[in-house]
């Protein structure tokens, strides 16, 4: 399959790029503020873009459609720092963390509210990935 870059930034947008030619194939917009963070994954052969900001917004992207986002959970009660993707089980999830000090895991398909809070950061967490334990 051919490659494509998500980028996102200062004005708002997430932009999905085509690596030959350097073409943005899609400008997301939905965000209220600034975007910093993005992640992917694949849904029923669907690719999607989950993207983060400091609006306190989540936004789940069909990337090739593009439009108006699909999925716009919202909890957090600040800038959201960080976003990550998993896929196990069949079941498809979104994490998210942000300046409220938690960590929240999202049903990344539906969306809703968060399926599970973690608290323990005595502060703002920049940053969150997700693994695989068989």
């Amino acid at each position: 399959g051919e490659v494509r870059v998500v980028s996102c930034g200062d004005d708002g947008t997430v932009r999905v790029w085509a690596i030959e030619g350097g073409e943005a194939l899609q400008v997301l917009r939905g965000h209220a503020s600034w975007v910093v963070g993005v992640a992917t994954f694949v849904a029923h052969d669907d690719p999607r873009v989950v993207s983060c900001g400091d609006d306190r917004t989540i936004c789940n992207w069909d990337s090739r459609a593009g439009g108006d986002a699909l999925v716009v959970p919202k909890g957090h009660l600040g800038a959201v720092y960080g976003v990550a993707t998993v896929v196990a089980n069949e079941d498809t999830r979104a994490v998210s963390c942000g300046h409220d000090g938690t960590v929240r895991v999202w049903d990344a398909i539906d969306g809703g509210d968060a399926q599970v809070v973690l608290r323990g950061h005595s502060g703002r967490v920049r940053d969150v990935t997700t693994f695989v334990v068989n």
